[in-house]
């Protein structure tokens, strides 16, 4: 079989051509990880400009509407794996993969969009009886609270009021924020306990 010069060096160049765009478009993005998005966002923009290592306790009231609602109380220990540890309603291990999921909904919250608020506000975004609430307490003893609204109008993402520790610039705000915080909540009881446990 006998190729023709022009074949080959269209073969060469065709080659040459997917490796430069390999290289410059598609690697790139692969290598991309939580801590790298996490970076992508400038930290003026940040909602929460706490690194998700100072985290200390997480209580989560989720929707009483839920089957078997109950008060979700998480402390970090000092394990070097799995430090996460349900203290209520019973002690156990917590489920480390629905924990990370939690955390890394943190440093991937922006403080845009953010809604006017008033009191007419509140019932308007379901946020005059918060579907679920999520509090958050640093090592520094400083605490954070959601209170988990309702959906945006294309129920793409959903409003939540954030309220601040007295050291932070604002004490509160409503903002629109990812509807994974609502999944979040909405997670059966058994999710957050240790597969062996």
């Amino acid at each position: 079989m006998k190729f023709n010069r022009s074949t080959i060096l269209l073969s060469i160049f065709a080659v040459s051509l997917a490796s430069v765009i390999y290289l410059v478009e598609i690697r790139p993005q692969s290598n991309v990880t939580n801590n790298d998005n996490e970076n992508l966002i400038p930290q003026e923009n940040k909602l929460f400009s706490f690194d998700t290592e100072q985290i200390k306790t997480i209580t989560i009231d989720p929707p009483d509407r839920q089957e078997n609602s109950q008060t979700l109380i998480f402390e970090k220990t000092q394990a070097e794996v799995q430090p996460w540890q349900m203290s209520a309603p019973e002690q156990v291990k917590a489920n480390d993969a629905s924990i990370s999921f939690l955390l890394n909904l943190f440093p991937q919250a922006t403080k845009k969009p953010e809604i006017p608020m008033d009191e007419a506000n509140l019932s308007e975004y379901g946020l005059e009886t918060p579907k679920a609430i999520i509090s958050i307490t640093l090592d520094n003893d400083e605490t954070y609270q959601i209170n988990i609204g309702g959906s945006n109008f294309d129920n793409s993402q959903i409003y939540g009021l954030v309220k601040f520790p007295p050291s932070a610039p604002q004490s509160e705000g409503i903002f629109l924020m990812s509807k994974s915080f609502q999944y979040v909540v909405e997670r059966p009881y058994e999710d957050w306990k240790e597969l062996n446990n």
